[in-house]
């Protein structure tokens, strides 16, 4: 079975979108197939462009990933775009070949996640972005063979007046290398861990950088009023303005872009996650349990993953309680910790789901 997988970027990177898709690459190789990956990259557009695009009521995202892909050799018996705004691109290839799109998230959710964090002169675009968005995918799934998503709520939105037989749950898990970093991080970890927490993220993303900014200033003084001594170390880039602003919070220890977070997961008591974004899944979540570091959250960090993965909170108070909790050393925490890991091993060596997209897409 020969497969196309087109992306917006290269296999193996670290970010969750290539997270995805590599592993959907590596599952269905391991299946059989010959998976050959396509890098589309994005076109340049002007605002000229851009006022075009929403007036011809095409998403922009589509407009910047719009380059045919070149067709040689032997057709593919399917093709998969890593990303919905891709699926446009498939068109150049011959019309027996399946085309399968891959709901790493929904797109309309992800633009509405960063648009809560616009500047009110950009708001009105981006609403516009959200509904072009919101109206592309619905079609989108109706031409596409077959529609892959990440969690049964998604899947749900999908099915609202979609085929449902053409939507398929594959929820996301981690490429087999990152799965054995992570593992290899948890068996070298100290048996005491540091009193200390840790966060790692893309700090140039508006969602992520305004979540942690609103953890900063409701949750923090809480967390410090309950625990003095507590410190929060932040890895992930980011620009010098929000670089300012963060390191004067008090405890916090800004060590910028990280190539190696492993010795960051070995000595931290627990990551926190304090994520708002509504969009595809934490993969953070399950690379922390797989390493046996304790995770603290929001709903939202652990979206789309089926079991319990740390702790969920929601207020001050909350935060207060698990990071207290997470600093002092207590049987009951190390059990969940070590239930996590469990479940987090678990559904990585789920097979079933990639068994069903494999068939599905030979059949």
């Amino acid at each position: 079975m020969r497969v196309l997988l087109v992306a917006p970027f290269e296999r193996n990177l670290s970010h969750g979108g290539s997270l995805r898709a590599t592993t959907l690459a590596e599952r269905l190789e391991a299946r059989g197939a010959t998976v050959e990956w396509r890098t589309v990259r994005p076109r340049s557009i002007g605002p000229a462009s851009k006022l075009r695009d929403l007036a011809r009521l095409r998403p922009a995202l589509t407009a910047l990933h719009s380059a045919p892909v070149p067709f040689e050799g032997l057709a593919p018996d399917a093709a998969v775009a890593a990303h919905s705004y891709l699926f446009p691109v498939l068109r150049s290839l011959p019309p027996d070949t399946r085309r399968v799109i891959d709901f790493h998230n929904l797109e309309w959710r992800h633009l509405a996640d960063s648009a809560r964090f616009e500047r009110p002169a950009r708001r009105a675009y981006s609403a516009a972005q959200v509904a072009l968005m919101r109206r592309f995918e619905r079609r989108a799934i109706a031409d596409a063979d077959l529609s892959l998503f990440v969690s049964e709520e998604e899947r749900g939105w999908a099915a609202e007046g979609g085929p449902a037989d053409r939507l398929l749950l594959v929820p996301s898990v981690l490429p087999r290398a990152t799965e054995r970093a992570a593992l290899r991080i948890g068996e070298e970890a100290p048996a005491q861990r540091e009193p200390r927490l840790g966060y790692i993220g893309t700090l140039r993303f508006p969602p992520n950088a305004g979540a942690l900014l609103r953890f900063f200033h409701e949750s923090w003084p809480a967390v410090r009023e309950a625990v003095p001594d507590a410190t929060l170390a932040i890895a992930g880039d980011c620009d010098p303005d929000l670089a300012e602003r963060l390191v004067r919070f008090p405890a916090v220890d800004l060590l910028g872009a990280v190539q190696d977070v492993g010795p960051l997961l070995r000595s931290s008591a627990a990551m926190l996650l304090p994520v708002e974004g509504r969009a595809g899944t934490s993969l953070r979540a399950l690379e922390y349990s797989l390493a046996g570091v304790w995770a603290i959250g929001t709903p939202e960090a652990f979206r789309g993953i089926p079991w319990e993965l740390g702790a969920t909170v929601r207020t001050p108070g909350e935060w207060a309680v698990a990071v207290r909790e997470a600093l002092e050393p207590s049987d009951r925490r190390r059990e969940a910790t070590r239930a996590a890991h469990e479940a987090a091993l678990a559904l990585q060596r789920e097979e079933a789901p990639w068994d069903r997209l494999a068939e599905r897409i030979a059949a």
